[in-house]
C-alpha cells in the first residue's frame, strides 16, 4: 500500500518505461484525487428527509460511503475528483485504474460484505452545494457512464481497485479537465481516506502511449 507524506491538490508522477529507438513511449502516470473542498460525501437521512454535505477538507479528511451501520435510514454517497489535464492531448490510453484506500469497513448484520457501485458523474466543488435541492440533485444525478461494482469484506482495510479506462476515455472525449466518480454503497459503510496529512489518498493510475 502506498503511503503519501505530502498534501496537495494534485500530484502527477510520470515514469517513461520505454523510450529507446525513437518510437512511442509507454508512460505510467499516478494522479492523486483533488481532495479538500472538491471531494467528500453527501448524506441522506430518510427519517428526517434531509441532506447534508461533508468535504474531504473536514477532519478527519475522509469520504464515507454506504449505509450507516449505527443509524437507521442514513446513507452516504462519496464524490471523488481526479484532475486529468496532465495527460497530453492525443495520448493513446492503454489502461486506467482507480485505487481507493479503505480505512474502515463495516457490514450491517447479517451481511458480511459491502457492495460499492462506482459511476462516472460530474459535480461542482462540494462545498458549493448549500441548498437541499442542490444536494439532492447531485446525490441522485443520472450517471454519464455506469461503472463497475466492487465487493469489500467487512473489516477490510487496504486498497480496492477497479478499471476506469472507459470512464477516462469518455471524460477526455467530452473535453473534461477532470474525471469525477460517485461511489454508492449498500449493506454497510466504507471509509475512504482522501488526502489525510501523512496518510493515503485515492489514486488514478494511467498508462498511455505518447
Amino acid at each position: 500500500m502506498r503511503r503519501l507524506i505530502f498534501l496537495g491538490i494534485a500530484l502527477v508522477l510520470t515514469a517513461v518505461l520505454a523510450g529507446c529507438g525513437g518510437g512511442s513511449d509507454l508512460v505510467v502516470t499516478d494522479i492523486l484525487s483533488s481532495g479538500g473542498t472538491y471531494d467528500g460525501d453527501i448524506t441522506y437521512d430518510s427519517v428526517r428527509v434531509d441532506y447534508s454535505v461533508y468535504t474531504s477538507a473536514d477532519s478527519p479528511n475522509t469520504v464515507l460511503v454506504g449505509e450507516d451501520p449505527s443509524v437507521v435510514g442514513v446513507e452516504r454517497r462519496g464524490f471523488i475528483t481526479f484532475p486529468i489535464s496532465s495527460i497530453p492531448p492525443g495520448a493513446g490510453i492503454q489502461s486506467a485504474t482507480v485505487l481507493l484506500p479503505v480505512l474502515r469497513s463495516q457490514a450491517i448484520f447479517p451481511a458480511t460484505s459491502i457492495t460499492l457501485l462506482i459511476d462516472m458523474v460530474t459535480f461542482p466543488r462540494l462545498e458549493s452545494l448549500l441548498t437541499q435541492p442542490d444536494m439532492a440533485a447531485y446525490y441522485d444525478a443520472t450517471p454519464i457512464l455506469l461503472g463497475p461494482s466492487v465487493t469489500v469484506l467487512s473489516g477490510f482495510t487496504g486498497d480496492k481497485s477497479f478499471d476506469a479506462t472507459d470512464a477516462l476515455d469518455e471524460a477526455r472525449a467530452r473535453g473534461y479537465s477532470t474525471l469525477q466518480i460517485r461511489v454508492t454503497g449498500s449493506s454497510g459503510e466504507v471509509t475512504i481516506d482522501d488526502l489525510d496529512p501523512g496518510g493515503l489518498t485515492p489514486l488514478l493510475r494511467v498508462e498511455y502511449i505518447h
